[in-house]
Formats: structure tokens, sequence, C-alpha cells
């Protein structure tokens, strides 16, 4: 029987493959919660961001200030479709290389993004958490602080869940 669900499964392209590189069951509690904890993070942002879009306020329909081709409308939606794409990736294929992988790719846009505003001295706030900033009566340099400590967690997260992966089969 087991000869034939793996033939079945190469068939598919999928092999019945439990080895290390694969499963969730694998990984370490620490690392299993750090994917977890990630994908909420990405899905709340999404949120905050979908919320501001749904609000349309003026200044989403000025061109964005680092990619002038494109609006701020634009630029918030595509953010929050990746956030949302990543996040049930990470939930639903549960292969962490992969999870870890697309993780550290949509960091590096983020990480990207924020280094042009700051290469190109715009003063303009990140829109990270969406219109949050513009509601609340708290600086917006707090949020863009928080915006950014949420990406230097799943950053670094990804290297220290890799890492932490490879010393596992060094000492093998």
């Amino acid at each position: 029987m087991t000869g034939q669900l793996q033939v079945l499964n190469k068939s598919n392209g999928f092999e019945n493959n439990n080895s290390h590189a694969s499963s969730y069951d694998s990984l370490p509690l620490i690392a299993r919660l750090f994917l977890v904890s990630a994908s909420i993070l990405l899905l709340l942002t999404a949120s905050l961001k979908i919320i501001a879009l749904v609000q349309a306020p003026a200044y989403l329909n000025t061109p964005d200030p680092l990619i002038y081709i494109t609006s701020r409308y634009t630029t918030l939606a595509s953010a929050a479709f990746l956030e949302v794409l990543v996040a049930i990736t990470i939930y639903k294929y549960r292969t962490y290389i992969t999870s870890i992988m697309l993780l550290l790719w949509l960091c590096a846009i983020f990480i990207t993004y924020r280094a042009g505003f700051a290469s190109l001295e715009i003063s303009d706030r990140c829109l990270c958490l969406g219109g949050i900033p513009s509601m609340t009566k708290q600086a917006a340099t707090l949020y863009d602080a928080i915006g950014l400590a949420m990406l230097i967690y799943m950053a670094s997260g990804c290297f220290l869940v890799l890492a932490a992966h490879g010393l596992k089969y060094l000492r093998k």
C-alpha cells in the first residue's frame, strides 16, 4: 500500500517525503510559533491597510513618493495583497522552507522600500500600518517604529530559524 501511495504521490508531482526540509512537524516549537506569529502580524497589517483602502483618504490618490509611476493607493493595495498571500501560504502549505523564503522575500521588499525612503530623505510617513497613524493622536514616528520593529522581528526570526536548522544538521 505504501508503494502505491508513493507512486500516486509521484504521479501528481509530489513525493511522499516526511524529510526535515518539508514539514512543520520537524521544526522546534519556537520556530513553529514564530511562523504562526509572523503570519498573524502579516494578516493584522494587511487588515489595517485594507481598512485604509476602504476609507480612501485623499492622500492615497497622490503619487507614491518612492514609486512615481503608481499612486499610494496602488502601493498600499499591492502590499496588503502580498501580505495576505504570504500569510495564507505559510498557513496552508506548511512547508517551512517555502514559508521562510516567502517571508524573507516580503521582508526584503519592505526593507528596500523603507531604505528608499531613508536614502532619498523622504519625509512622508510609511503606510505600513495603513491609516492608523492619521486616526490617532499619537506621533507618526511611534507607528513608524512599531512597523519597523515588526519588520525586524520577521526578518531576524527567519534568519534565526534558518541558522538553527543549519546547525541542527551540521551536527549530524
